[in-house]
């Protein structure tokens, strides 16, 4: 169907140098699986991030969401139809996975380390709070290698330097942030 939303991110070299800080919010207009259903879904984040060494970047973020419509796993009882909530016919509860009212907040932070033409990246997400969505946490481990671009031709030198993390980079901030 489609989504629609803003982001925007700054340096804060006037209060924190080497900090940056970006932040955005998207609302998604989601086909609805059964027509009396609506599950649109509004998401919003919240990134930090300082530039240890130029080698070194970490990073902390806040990630939220809130599905306006959905059906909710509600009453214990489970009165009169099972599973309990508003999963009360045959047809919404064969939709269950996608009919849920999933919100929730989450937190992280992470690492990444530049190597040469290799960025190695470290990052852990936790639950906070929510409803009808999954607790725990997520770790994420990896690695991004990057091809020299100057060797291939018709490609302008300043392009290249750009793409090969030279310095002048997008906000003189190491390539490759988890």
């Amino acid at each position: 169907m489609g989504s629609r939303g803003a982001s925007g991110g700054v340096r804060l070299a006037d209060l924190v140098p080497k900090a940056s800080v970006q932040a955005g919010f998207t609302y998604a207009f989601v086909e609805k699986p059964l027509h009396d259903v609506p599950i649109d879904r509004s998401n919003a984040f919240v990134d930090f991030g300082y530039a240890v060494t130029r080698a070194l970047f970490i990073r902390g973020d806040s990630t939220w969401q809130r599905t306006n419509g959905g059906l909710r796993f509600g009453s214990l009882s489970g009165d009169p139809f099972f599973p309990p909530g508003e999963y009360n016919t045959p047809q919404r509860f064969a939709e269950r996975d996608r009919l849920g009212r999933v919100n929730y907040w989450h937190v992280g932070g992470g690492a990444s380390l530049t190597a040469g033409p290799v960025d190695l990246f470290v990052s852990v997400t936790k639950y906070v709070s929510g409803t009808d969505t999954h607790n725990g946490q997520a770790i994420t481990v990896g690695s991004t290698w990057y091809f020299d671009l100057s060797k291939k031709s018709g490609v302008s030198p300043s392009v290249a330097a750009s793409a090969a993390g030279k310095p002048g980079e997008f906000a003189g901030f190491p390539r490759g942030r988890s």
